[in-house]
């Protein structure tokens, strides 16, 4: 089992408003590279995973698997994070159809570090990428054990 020190976002974010509120805002995107090309061109800032997320144990056979496989360093310069959903429609007219999402946060966007967006590409999931929570813990943890620091996710 992983242990991991410090305070999560959703903790500061209670601390600091005293209680629950909106922490973030996603927006929709149907072309999800680009749109992060295109928005951090223009100067917005987003969160970058450790590099291990995008290696073999983490997530890396899933994004193959998915069939972007070819995109990895693209996705990791963008720090585009993937995520697959079970195929819910198994014993449906539907099976074997690969339901995924692609997301990416930006930095928080006041001084107070609390608040922040998000854009995601949804590919038939309907999930908020619960597989991402997991396996940016794996990598935040593993990635703190190499360099023996705390990283900025």
């Amino acid at each position: 089992m992983l242990i991991f020190s410090g305070v999560s976002h959703v903790n500061a974010f209670l601390q600091a408003h005293k209680g629950p509120g909106v922490q973030h805002i996603a927006l929709h995107s149907q072309t999800m590279t680009a749109t992060v090309k295109y928005m951090n061109d223009n100067g917005v800032v987003f969160r970058k995973p450790p590099a291990v997320y995008y290696q073999e144990g983490i997530k890396l056979e899933e994004i193959e698997d998915i069939g972007h496989g070819e995109e990895i360093e693209l996705f990791r310069e963008l720090g585009i994070l993937l995520d697959a959903e079970k195929d819910v429609f198994a014993d449906s007219d539907m099976p074997g159809q690969k339901r995924y999402l692609m997301q990416v946060f930006t930095k928080p966007i006041f001084e107070e570090d609390t608040f922040f967006f998000e854009i995601i590409q949804r590919c038939g999931a309907t999930g908020f990428g619960a597989g991402n929570i997991t396996a940016l813990a794996k990598a935040i943890a593993l990635s703190q054990q190499q360099v023996d620091k705390p990283l900025d996710f």
